[in-house]
């Protein structure tokens, strides 16, 4: 599975910036490679690695930046700096998020989730 995403953070959507202005922080893709979820933008590079992931839930921006409902994926992680959580939105079929509707996105934000759910719970057990 490999999706073209645009993305934020917990710091970014708490921000002035990111409740009134402007919700991502970037965009990119989401891969699952094996044991761990690939956030690549440009050159940088995040992996995530499936142990390491506490939760993978549904979230929502705040109606002050998206009066209507807007959904991400948010998963939230340990890494050496502590606990920390990203929230995804995948784009529909590659478009622009601009040009994708709230609520088709909200529902592909849904189909996500399950995916990433099933791959976080290994097969053996």
């Amino acid at each position: 599975m490999k999706i073209r995403t645009c993305f934020s953070d917990t710091e970014h959507r708490n921000s002035f910036l990111g409740r009134w202005i402007w919700i991502y922080t970037g965009s990119g893709s989401l891969e699952i490679e094996g044991d761990s979820l690939v956030l690549c933008s440009g050159s940088i590079q995040m992996r995530i690695m499936r142990e390491s992931i506490t939760k993978i839930d549904r979230g929502s921006f705040s109606r002050t930046a998206k009066p209507i409902r807007l959904d991400y994926i948010n998963i939230e992680f340990n890494d050496r700096s502590g606990a920390r959580s990203i929230h995804i939105v995948p784009l529909y079929k590659n478009r622009p998020s601009w040009f994708i509707s709230v609520w088709r996105t909200n529902r592909t934000v849904l189909r996500e989730i399950e995916v990433l759910q099933k791959w976080q719970i290994p097969d053996n057990l």
